[in-house]
């Protein structure tokens, strides 16, 4: 992780620097391309440290003499899986069993790792749904908000045990298909659905035959995908009012007014990230892409004819800036916050224009 905050700022940095000399479009494309390898890498990162965490869970269990009984793939959902993490994401992910009666171990499994993960000291109280009276935020004051898992509050819950409130992420291939199933064919008005988390997923941890059982899982959701998702009107109506609900939801002109240039307060990955990412996520469902990352949606559809290349380019342009944007204010305040400043003044400038005195501050973006 660390490896990968200093690689990405020194990358950014140098890009940035190039382009505002030059004012050339060509240093953001590339550095568009170097934040998508960049965004990758974490992701990698990531869930090698996730895998690590489970072994040692696993070791634990095998010093106490209580082995897996049966084979199994533990598989990273969310940003994870779609190449978006951060180094202060959190972990959301599923057990894929071969034995449906055979889930006692791997609540073992599960407890242990969230232990082990809470132990770090980046998961604040709202984690695990606690609510401290007058100071919400006591805990996250204290420890910074970084890697932890999904939680246990009823917005959450994406992990092997469930957050208490129904579905628990352990299930068999078979099960999960399932799921997978009626949550695409659920009424439209349920639109955030389990089944768009589990249409992208990634292999962390397995058994020695455990690989297969994703490897299944993931065939299974694309023959269905490919023969009857594609054909179902139903579906295709409801996916395309996701994709509308979330546009109005997550504008592109989002709340904020650029009254000032100083001590404007942004939601980051709400009014900057969220737009560009969910797009290619609504789109990666509706068309039926199957594509892990969102620059890939974005050429898919210029492979398919639907964008224009310089569409294309302008949205890997718009789409690299709002990961750097928000991994770098991660990076800066150590911690997975909400809101930011717009920009840091460096320079005051006055330009004047006809009988027009205009004060400008030349800020850098986060």
């Amino acid at each position: 992780m660390e490896e990968y905050i200093a690689e990405l700022e020194l990358l950014l940095t140098k890009h940035l620097e190039e382009a505002e000399t030059t004012g050339n479009w060509v240093d953001y494309v590339k550095l568009s391309n170097d934040v998508f390898a960049s965004s990758e890498e974490c992701s990698k990162e990531f869930v090698e440290f996730s895998r690590s965490i489970i072994q040692k869970s696993r070791e634990l269990l095998r010093g106490c003499q209580v082995e897996p009984p049966c084979n199994f793939a533990v598989v990273a959902l969310g940003s994870v899986a779609r190449g978006e993490a951060t180094p202060y994401s959190d972990l959301e992910y599923a057990f894929l069993i071969e034995n449906e009666n055979e889930k006692d171990y791997f609540t073992q499994l599960a407890v242990d790792t969230y232990f082990r993960i809470t132990n770090l000291n980046e998961s604040p109280l709202k984690t695990f749904n606690i609510k401290v009276e007058n100071s919400p935020d006591c805990l996250s004051e204290i420890c910074p908000v970084g890697y932890r898992i999904d939680g246990l509050t009823p917005n959450a819950g994406n992990i092997p045990t469930g957050n208490g409130l129904g579905r628990s992420l352990t299930f068999t291939v078979e099960q999960a298909v399932k799921l997978y199933k009626e949550e695409v064919m659920s009424p439209s008005g349920e639109l955030a659905s389990l089944s768009d988390l589990l249409m992208t997923s990634q292999l962390i941890y397995c058994s020695d035959d455990g690989a297969q059982l994703h490897d299944r899982f993931m065939e299974e959701i694309a023959t269905y995908e490919k023969f009857t998702a594609q054909n179902d009107h139903k579906i295709k109506q409801k996916r395309l009012e996701r994709i509308s609900l979330d546009l109005r939801k997550y504008d592109f002109l989002p709340e904020f007014k650029f009254k000032t240039v100083i001590g404007e307060d942004v939601k980051v990955k709400e009014d900057i990230f969220r737009y560009i990412t969910l797009l290619a996520t609504n789109l990666n469902i509706a068309l039926c892409f199957q594509l892990n990352f969102p620059w890939k949606v974005y050429e898919a559809l210029y492979q398919s004819g639907i964008i224009s290349k310089d569409s294309l380019r302008y949205l890997h342009i718009i789409l690299g800036f709002s990961i750097y944007m928000r991994t770098m204010a991660y990076i800066t305040m150590s911690t997975q916050k909400a809101n930011i400043l717009l920009s840091t003044p460096l320079l005051r400038r006055e330009i004047k224009m006809k009988d027009t005195n205009i004060t400008m501050y030349q800020g850098r973006y986060l």
